[in-house]
């Protein structure tokens, strides 16, 4: 299995994970034509895609849904409920093909077990996932705006981890951000800074093997902070990747 991230930012994000001869994206911020360079850079195939995951309906993780479900038929969209009811509202598109998810229970997908986890942000229904597969563990976590016992216990154990590194909070006070942003970004449902990223870094970096910090704020964050920021909370061994929104991330493979 390898993770890949193709654009990870606010104006778009969408990742993968390449599973055998399948492919399982996560989220669908860029629009078609994009995805598809995005495919062809990585040498992948559109056609391997089987099922899109949905963390949640906001513009930037669903900007090219609508288009890829309308030129790929047989791909599912998983996602919550809540999320549905809010992206149809939104998008006004309905889904045909597509598969609830319960944000507390598992799913098996491309013959491994998903767990999913409700995640602190908002919007409706928002959610991460763990993967395990023998003696490896993924993790999931963007968009989050604060971390608890339930989120950490769902993270720890992970052998690789994709988690939010969203802001500097030095920045965000001191940039042109009107106040109410400012604070909805830094709120318990908004985001995490760097500073939270690496307190949770600092809790389940025993075994962590590959981290890549994702969702930096173009506005309220530099990659270079965020890295310095939260190696220091890694163990020496684990290899950090930062996400970006124009060139996503190297791939890493998970087992």
């Amino acid at each position: 299995m390898e993770f890949i991230v193709f654009s990870s930012g606010s104006k778009g994000n969408c990742s993968a994970l390449k599973i055998k001869d399948e492919i399982i994206l996560i989220d669908c911020g860029l629009r078609f034509n994009q995805l598809k360079q995005a495919f062809a850079n990585n040498n992948l195939k559109l056609e391997k895609i089987s099922n899109v995951i949905i963390t949640h309906e906001h513009t930037d993780h669903i900007l090219g849904l609508k288009t890829l479900t309308n030129n790929l038929k047989n791909v599912t969209v998983l996602l919550t409920k809540g999320t549905f009811i809010a992206y149809t509202e939104k998008a006004k598109h309905i889904i045909s093909n597509h598969k609830f998810v319960c944000p507390h229970n598992k799913l098996a997908l491309a013959g491994l077990e998903f767990d999913f986890f409700p995640t602190m942000h908002d919007a409706r229904e928002s959610m991460g996932f763990t993967i395990e597969h023998n003696d490896k563990k993924f993790s999931y976590l963007t968009d989050c705006g604060n971390i608890n016992e339930h989120i950490l216990n769902k993270v720890k154990g992970s052998s690789h981890l994709a988690v939010e590194s969203n802001y500097c909070p030095e920045m965000l006070a001191n940039g042109h951000y009107p106040e109410f942003l400012k604070q909805r970004v830094a709120g318990d449902y908004g985001h995490l800074s760097n500073y939270q990223t690496a307190n949770l870094l600092q809790k389940v970096k025993d075994g962590l093997q590959h981290v890549c910090l994702m969702h930096l704020s173009e506005n309220n964050n530099n990659p270079t902070i965020a890295h310095n920021i939260c190696k220091k909370a890694l163990n020496k061994d684990t290899i950090l990747h930062v996400a970006s929104q124009n060139n996503g991330s190297e791939p890493f493979t998970i087992y």
